[in-house]
């Protein structure tokens, strides 16, 4: 004799998973326009004044513009997501859309946090220094 599991209600449709792989490319030139803008910063005046420097450091100058791309990007990819949704479901659940970012965003948020509040004071690291000015 087996015993019936209850009838378990029909799932609503679920949106498929949105990838565009060919995004990819773009978000890691994106990436490392920031990267170097951020790598390539010196406080010392004597290697500032070096051509050596100067030629990567002004190639590198337009990676706030990696920022921006980002911000154009995520746009895109949330309001296509959105309308994906309202198009499969006929609405947009805002609390569950908000509880992916949520989920998406809050673990690296708190990572860093951590790294840079209890790591930094636990291990006494400080950041670059700016020395005086005469």
């Amino acid at each position: 004799m087996s015993i019936a599991s209850p009838a378990l209600a029909p799932a609503a449709p679920r949106a498929p998973r949105v990838f565009f792989p060919n995004l990819d490319g773009l978000r890691f030139l994106a990436f490392f326009a920031v990267f170097l803008f951020h790598s390539l910063y010196t406080p010392d005046a004597g290697i500032a004044a070096s051509s050596l420097y100067q030629v990567p450091y002004q190639l590198t100058r337009v990676g706030d513009l990696g920022v921006n791309f980002f911000f154009v990007l995520s746009g895109f990819l949330i309001t296509y997501l959105l309308l994906s949704e309202k198009q499969l479901m006929g609405r947009v659940a805002i609390g569950a859309f908000y509880m992916r970012r949520i989920l998406r965003i809050w673990p690296l948020y708190f990572v860093v946090v951590f790294i840079g509040f209890v790591v930094k004071a636990r291990f006494g690291l400080h950041g670059l220094q700016e020395t005086p000015q005469p």
